[in-house]
């Protein structure tokens, strides 16, 4: 019987459009996995997205072979940039939601009231559902949260071949578009304005939640935890602030922004020990010169300009210098390029790659010998510390929201920007007294 549903599922899936791939999974019970790989096709409904989206799920005979079957999950198609399905036959939009923390998480099922005036409705596919609905006006399209619908489930369970008890989504019904791009538009305008509201009237911020993909690019760098590591005593003591500003960034990596201003900070905690020292260098070499006339008014106009403070009353020079004296104070040029070669595809993310070029527009030059990288890096650091808060007035760099899609390829400027602030912490560390 499983056998004849598998075969007839094939068939839906054919009949729509789809490319059909059978392949073996399993050796000793010679199981055989359907692969529905989606793909652009003239005569079909529905526009298939390119690239990312350009997804495969697995069915084998294992799976509820009838609910696919009675399902119109055809019709469906995989969104790039967030865990989302969407319809252009059906008019339906619906989107994987991210709470902050598991409170809310745990909060949201506790809320069923009229406070928002969204009400509460089982449907009859589990009797664990639970939706929100916000009221109709005369708009032809409506908005609902809560658990996922069948065809979402359907869809992303096949594909991670995993899928926990609850997923959240926001769904829309009847809002019709002709491309991706266009959809996308839509989900990202009635998304934000249900979801602010949400969160004003019910106190649960929601977000729709990105592509996992995305998020993979951002981790790449991290490492598994190395439970054998041989922990030895303590012998040192770090500052506080910053170590408080480090740990706050080790503990937002799901906000890839806000982490990479708070490893900028803790350099930046740092900035009037290393520009103070490279301002006494500069202002010693200069009194220092047998040429330097203490009758010349400009002379010392450079002296001054020199011991110029900041707006804060603490560091020397501008933010710019104080990066720059910050990290040649912190790691010689030997180590950074070191750490540079450790991974070939970090080489070549801030060599040529263009996507690192996506993120910022510096890249670091490693081909001459006598260039200082480091100094090249401090400009890479400013320059993206700048897109994220576009408080720059001597600058024009494009902003860098949550959203924007160069976001994605942000993870080894985040892994070099914390390493950096690693070797900060290290450097003003002293030994422990107790």
């Amino acid at each position: 019987m499983s056998k004849e549903l598998l075969n007839a599922v094939k068939e839906k899936f054919a009949n729509a459009g789809f490319k059909i791939e059978e392949s073996i999974r399993n050796a000793e019970g010679l199981s055989t996995d359907l692969q529905v790989v989606s793909y652009r096709h003239i005569n079909v409904k529905v526009i298939y997205p390119k690239g990312d989206a350009n997804r495969t799920i697995m069915i084998d005979e294992s799976a509820d072979l009838e609910k696919i079957l009675a399902s119109s999950i055809e019709k469906f198609q995989y969104l790039s940039d967030f865990e989302a399905i969407w319809s252009k036959e059906l008019g339906v939009v619906e989107c994987e939601l991210e709470f902050q923390n598991d409170n809310h998480f745990l909060s949201y099922f506790e809320m069923f009231d009229d406070f928002l005036d969204i009400k509460r409705y089982i449907s009859e596919r589990r009797d664990h559902n639970k939706r929100f609905e916000f009221k109709q006006s005369a708009k032809e399209w409506s908005v609902t949260i809560g658990d996922c619908s069948e065809q979402y489930h359907l869809l992303y369970y096949h594909q991670r071949r995993s899928f926990p008890r609850t997923i959240l989504t926001l769904r829309i019904e009847g809002l019709y578009a002709n491309t991706e791009s266009e959809i996308r538009e839509k989900l990202l305008k009635i998304g934000r304005s249900a979801l602010f509201q949400y969160d004003l009237k019910k106190d649960i911020p929601l977000q729709l939640s990105e592509n996992w993909r995305g998020r993979i690019a951002r981790e790449l760098y991290r490492k598994e935890p190395n439970w054998d590591a041989e922990l030895n005593e303590p012998v040192y003591e770090y500052d506080q602030d910053a170590f408080d500003l480090y740990m706050y960034a080790r503990t937002s990596g799901e906000m890839p922004l806000l982490q990479y201003l708070a490893f900028y900070q803790v350099l930046e905690y740092y900035f009037p020990m290393y520009s103070l020292n490279e301002a006494q260098k500069k202002i010693r070499n200069l009194i220092k010169d047998p040429l330097f006339n203490v009758e010349s008014d400009q002379e010392v106009s450079r002296l001054i300009n020199l011991i110029k403070l900041t707006g804060k009353g603490k560091s020397l020079g501008d933010e710019k210098s104080q990066i720059k004296a910050t990290i040649q104070g912190i790691i010689d040029q030997e180590s950074l390029l070191e750490y540079y070669k450790g991974m070939p595809e970090r080489l070549d993310f801030f060599g040529q790659n263009k996507n690192g070029k996506r993120v910022a527009k510096q890249k670091i030059n490693f081909s001459a010998p006598d260039n200082d990288i480091r100094t090249e890096t401090a400009q890479r650091i400013y320059e993206i510390r700048c897109k994220v808060v576009h408080a720059k007035d001597d600058e024009s760099f494009e902003s860098l929201l949550p959203t924007s899609p160069e976001v994605r390829e942000i993870g080894h400027d985040l892994a070099l920007v914390e390493f950096l602030a690693r070797k900060a912490i290290i450097a003003a560390s002293r030994p422990l007294s107790i």
